[in-house]
């Protein structure tokens, strides 16, 4: 119609239809340009994250030629980006394998991408850059579709060279830890500590070195409880138990040296817990020194015994004349305790010394010479002691020679004063002397002799010799006396086995000389004992001394050949050998010598010419490890076995160089003057084990110089940080390079900085006080606490520390391992335990839901079972009555809906999925949602007919629905409001907003859940899928619902989105793809006539209700029934006449027999039974599942006649 021809109300629609259509086009066009602008944005952003990118990202046609190129990716090629678009990829940085032979495009993973439109994932490959170099890279491709046609791809990849030069650092590491381990010299062992509360049982070798298994003898104990390869270890050594259960507890590390009975051995133990109820112990077997020790402290004592005992004074002085040794009897005689005087200067003690010039003779002394005192008169204020002493003086040496300080030897000759005055007293008195009294001219002849001296005569000497009794210098005596008579002297005088004290007089007016004699033997006697004991003391001192000399040369830790010659050269000074050797066994075990020392022309190496008695003699040190030696060298034609040239033999001694009960070597001796005897044995073996040890301590050290070298690469290349700081300043010593990177700084940073500057600086006085309070008492101690990263971020570490002395320094060490991923996976070990406890809960009242479900369908059953009968069968004709029944059965069917939808709920795990409609669901759950929400809350239902099914879990997808309801319920509250839900149909076109959802376009349905709440804020947006993220108060909610939805909705390849507005309300919107395969079957309201039949049928139902019902109705349908209340009288009742029933009914739960059983019991007897399972579970079982089990089908309750009828004819036909 022309313009002409309108009226002008025509033309005026016309106009507002023009203008309406031009306002939809402008919106149209300001929706394209906000479109386009958001496009351009999108843009933007993805070319800044492709350039800011480390990863190398490649865009490709389908010819495999550049579209796109990162800067990663060209500057890890050696190309300028320009460089590279268009060029074809395979040919510029792919065209070659590793090794370097060509690499054919059709193998190409990349090119398998453009090809078959399949993502590939590569490792292990090389890319080639411009220069012609290849370095690793591992790389992923995924191809690029437009409406379901591949047009290119996208690779991404990262250069590998970093990772794979860290795991080969890795594996160089573990093989060094292993060797280490393998190698060490200590045992190992690896624990676990098998604990009855609390206290320790026993425990399990997990793990154990080949030292170990030297050390102990043990063998293959991996695997086994020390109560098995020791028995009663555990009753003898509960102490070892004890600490090894405190460690394994605590995991606080303990050292300690204890006496193993079982294994009759001694050991030194260090042990450590790497983790709550296992320990590792390190330990070296010390038997052999304890033995030392304790042989020492034996010599000790018998010296420090005969010091004591002496009936002499003994004291001895160093070089600055201190006293260092004070016998008791020095004690008694002084009436000073050692303790008074030991260390103190003795001329400054007893400055009256000097008066009887004591001082010159220790001086002498000092000088070598052995002095002797006169007679010094004593007297002692505090006491009032008076008497008289004599004194001896001589030096003591050290091993080499050197005078270390003095003896000295006291005696008290008090009581030879008092008899020699005594004599004197009697000399007027000769026959009432109870001593002997002689008197002899100048002519010898005898001219006197009291009774006494005539009866020691007639003892000691015959008649005729009666001049024996005088000393042998008689005659020089008489002669002198004779010439110019001395007034008075004093000798000693031995007769045969008696000692004498004979003080001699010479009167001047009588030509006779007089003999007064006091019997001294005893004493003498006494005094040669001491003699004796002081002269072992002196070997066992000396011989002390040159063991320790030996082990000085030990522990001054030279190389083995210095410190055995040293050895070696103390055992000849002792013993006395004259020449020798140290023999080591070679490499391979055999009897070897490779280490020859000072043999001084002995010659007995191990070649064919070895004297036979020599070669016999060291094969039998070697296997009985003792030492053993033959005098008699010349006896037992050893000579003729003598090469020429050969040093002539006397005698020979071999002693074993023992390790850990091997022998791994001999020291050898010869040509002794005088020839060896048995007290050489234990010396030449004892030198020989100090040999033993220096041998094992150069190996020891050698392996500690090499595990020295090994820690300080493991320590380097360890993923923990490890720093060391001095304990007494706090100044950092160390730092390895995991410190560094934790840290964010260079060595030079860190390295002499206080160790304060890594915490945050609030904390710094805090963790300066703990460090010194840590270095004092020592120990390990470990915590959680925060670093300070260069960037002034804070990094959760664990820190182990420990003080520990380095070249005599203490130094305490810490190891701080990043916590930062360990947090992370705690947070979300917790959120996933906390998702656990929640799905167990749920678990439990969905388990109690389905009981009650149970029993309430039984009680449905018979309600719905008689109502339906009275209903169909009888037909009540009063129209109240007729109305009542069907108000009861429109009642019970609410409630078996009811029961299905609490069935539905109670359902564990995911169901398998199937084509449903969403409508019905819907309708169910708001219906069970009602009765929960307040009245003041109005439901709203806006379902669309024909929105369509979907292939989904009918279980899940109720959640989904309850889910998001009862969030929108609990956003209204008390005050109430308006919950819409809302199903529809629609259709996803790519440039729709849904397809921004990632959703694929095509068909889909729409659920919606809109509320009229408080709303949502746009911080929470952001999070409202987060796992445990909740608004709502304690006790309220987990934080879990929406969660499960968003899993739920994308594992169904949907998308859900949300929209709000504080105060005005919330929508949630779910996507699901509509399934359009086939058309869903639709139920006619319609009823059909219940079928009857015919046919003996056994209905098992331990409800006694639903047995009569069911018995009553099949009966008016025309069926025989028998019906049973237990399974055990059903089976009964079958065994008496099995081939007269058509068919039988069971139900599932029933007491002492279940229905699952009892059908199987039957069909045993009649394998062809038809037989129906009814149950008020719901669907315990799946069709396959069932029919497996032997069933035809399935009856659910509530019974209904018509459902029971029904499937009873189809079962039937």
């Amino acid at each position: 119609m022309s313009a002409r021809g309108m009226t002008e109300e025509q033309l005026i629609k016309e106009l507002q239809e023009l203008r309406s259509r031009v306002a939809e086009l402008e919106s149209n066009a300001a929706g394209h340009q906000a479109l386009w602008k958001t496009l351009e944005q999108s843009q933007q952003q993805l070319q800044l994250i492709l350039d800011s990118a480390w990863e190398g990202v490649f865009g490709l046609d389908l010819d495999g030629n550049h579209t796109l190129v990162n800067p990663a990716a060209a500057k890890m090629l050696g190309y300028e980006v320009e460089e590279l678009l268009g060029r074809p990829s395979h040919s510029t940085w792919h065209h070659s394998k590793p090794d370097g032979s060509p690499y054919p495009v059709e193998e190409c993973p990349i090119h398998a991408i453009l090809k078959e439109g399949t993502s590939h994932h590569v490792r292990n490959e090389v890319f080639w850059r411009q220069d012609g170099t290849s370095f690793p890279v591992a790389y992923s491709g995924t191809p690029l579709k437009e409406n379901g046609r591949i047009v290119g791809a996208v690779v991404t990849f990262w250069d590998r060279s970093e990772r794979q030069r860290a795991e080969e650092a890795l594996r160089q590491s573990e093989e060094l830890y292993r060797s280490l381990f393998e190698n060490m010299l200590n045992g190992f062992a690896y624990c676990k500590m098998l604990f009855e509360q609390n206290q320790p049982q026993d425990f399990i070798y997990l793990k154990v070195n080949s030292s170990f298994e030297v050390l102990t003898g043990l063998q293959n104990v991996v695997g086994k409880r020390v109560s098995e390869v020791i028995p009663g270890l555990r009753e003898s050594a509960p102490e070892l138990f004890e600490i090894y259960g405190r460690v394994a507890l605590t995991g606080k590390p303990e050292r300690f040296e204890t006496y193993v009975e079982a294994l009759q051995m001694w050991f030194s133990i260090s042990v450590y817990s790497p983790e709550k109820e296992y320990f590792v112990v390190i330990f070296d077997v010390i038997t052999a020194r304890k033995e030392a020790e304790e042989e020492l402290k034996r010599s000790a004592r018998f010296i420090s015994d005969i010091i004591s005992h002496a009936r002499e004074g003994i004291i001895v002085y160093d070089r600055q004349l201190n006293l260092l040794v004070w016998n008791r009897f020095m004690e008694e005689l002084t009436a000073l305790s050692a303790e008074a005087v030991l260390g103190k200067n003795a001329l400054g003690l007893f400055p009256h010394l000097k008066k009887h010039g004591v001082d010159v003779l220790l001086k002498r002394a000092l000088q070598g010479e052995s002095v002797r005192s006169g007679d010094v008169n004593f007297k002692i204020p505090r006491t009032k002691r008076e008497g008289w002493v004599s004194a001896s003086y001589g030096p003591y040496y050290d091993a080499d020679g050197n005078i270390l300080g003095v003896i000295g030897i006291v005696n008290d000759i008090t009581a030879r004063k008092e008899a020699e005055r005594e004599i004197q007293r009697l000399a007027s008195f000769p026959q009432l002397n109870p001593n002997p009294v002689l008197e002899v001219d100048f002519s010898g002849s005898i001219t006197f002799a009291n009774q006494a001296a005539l009866a020691t005569i007639e003892r000691l000497v015959p008649p005729a010799r009666l001049t024996d009794l005088l000393p042998q210098d008689l005659r020089e005596i008489l002669a002198r006396a004779r010439k110019k008579p001395p007034k008075q002297f004093y000798r000693e005088v031995k007769v045969r086995n008696a000692v004498f004290a004979t003080s001699i007089h010479c009167p001047e007016s009588l030509q006779v000389v007089r003999f007064y004699l006091t019997d001294i033997t005893a004493r003498h006697q006494a005094e040669e004992e001491l003699r004796r004991a002081l002269e072992e003391a002196t070997r066992s001192r000396r011989e002390t001394s040159t063991l320790l000399e030996a082990t000085r040369a030990i522990l001054e830790n030279h190389p083995f050949e210095t410190t055995a010659k040293s050895i070696f050269n103390c055992c000849i000074s002792l013993i006395g050998a004259s020449s020798g050797s140290v023999a080591l066994l070679s490499a391979d075990g055999s009897e070897g010598e490779v280490l020859f020392l000072e043999s001084g022309g002995l010659s007995y190496t191990v070649a064919s010419n070895l004297p036979r008695p020599i070669r016999e003699l060291r094969t039998a040190a070697y296997h009985q490890g003792q030492a053993v030696y033959l005098n008699n060298f010349s006896q037992v034609k050893g000579t003729e076995y003598l090469t020429p040239g050969q040093m002539a033999l006397d005698n020979v001694l071999f002693a074993p160089l023992m390790v850990h009960g091997k022998t791994v070597g001999l020291l050898g001796l010869a040509n002794k003057p005088g020839g060896f005897t048995d007290n050489d044995l234990p010396l030449a073996a004892a030198f020989g084990e100090l040999a033993a040890i220096a041998l094992y301590n150069t190996r020891v050290l050698q392996s500690l110089k090499e595990s020295e070298e090994k820690y300080r690469k493991l320590i380097e290349a360890a993923n923990d940080a490890i720093i060391l700081a001095d304990a007494e300043t706090g100044i950092i010593l160390e730092v390895n390079k995991k410190g560094m990177e934790l840290l964010g700084l260079c060595r030079e940073e860190i390295i002499g900085k206080h160790f304060t500057r890594l915490y945050p600086e609030e904390d710094a006085l805090f963790y300066k006080s703990a460090f010194e309070r840590h270095v004092k008492a020592g120990g390990q101690a470990q915590e959680e606490i925060y670093l300070v990263h260069r960037s002034g971020a804070g990094i959760p570490v664990e820190v182990s520390s420990s003080v520990i002395e380095v070249g005599g320094r203490k130094v305490l060490q810490g190891i701080f391992r990043d916590l930062t991923e360990r947090r992370r996976a705690e947070e979300e070990r917790q959120k996933m335990e906390a998702q656990l406890r929640q799905a167990q809960k749920m678990e439990a009242i969905g388990t109690l839901a389905g009981g009650i479900a149970h029993d309430f369908n039984n009680i449905l059953s018979a309600i719905i079972g008689f109502g339906e009968m009275i209903e169909v069968f009888y037909s009540p004709q009063d129209p109240v009555l007729k109305g009542n029944l069907e108000e009861i059965l429109k009642a019970a069917f609410r409630a078996k809906e009811l029961v299905q939808q609490i069935l539905t709920f109670s359902r564990k795990g995911e169901q398998d999925r199937k084509i449903m409609q969403l409508k019905p669901l819907i309708k169910e759950s708001l219906s069970f949602l009602r009765a929960s929400l307040p009245t003041t809350i109005e439901i709203r239902q806006s379902l669309e007919p024909e929105a369509g099914a979907i292939w989904a879990d009918p279980t899940q997808m109720q959640q989904v629905v309850m889910n998001l309801c009862t969030n929108a319920a609990h956003a209204m509250g008390e005050k109430g409001g308006v919950l819409e839900v809302g199903l529809k149909a629609l259709e996803v076109e790519p440039e729709s907003v849904e397809s921004v959802l990632v959703l694929i376009p095509g068909p889909y349905i729409r659920l919606t859940v809109q509320d009229t709440g408080h709303g949502i804020t746009p911080e929470i947006l952001e999070r409202i899928f987060d796992p445990y993220y909740t608004t709502k108060g304690a006790g309220e909610g987990t934080g879990l619902g929406l969660a499960v939805v968003d899993g739920i909705v994308k594992s169904h390849n949907g998308a859900i989105t949300v929209t709000s507005e504080p105060e005005v309300g919330t929508t949630f919107s779910v996507f699901f793809p509509r399934y359009k395969e086939r058309e869903i079957p639709r139920s006619t309201d319609t009823p059909s006539p219940i079928p009857g039949g015919q046919g003996r049928i056994l209905f098992v139902d331990d409800e006694p209700a639903i047995a009569n019902l069911v018995k009553e109705a099949l009966t008016i349908l025309g069926y025989e029934v028998e019906a049973s209340t237990g399974s055990m009288a059903a089976l009964e009742i079958f065994l008496d006449r099995p081939e007269q029933f058509d068919l039988v009914i069971t139900d599932l739960t029933m007491p002492h027999m279940s229905g699952v059983e009892l059908a199987q019991e039957l069909r045993r007897i009649r394998p062809e039974l038809p037989v129906i399972l009814c149950t008020g579970l719901g669907d315990p079982f799946n069709q396959d599942h069932l029919s497996n089990l032997g069933f035809r089908e399935l009856l659910r309750k509530p019974l209904g006649v018509r459902d029971l009828a029904e499937v009873i004819k189809k079962v039937l036909g």
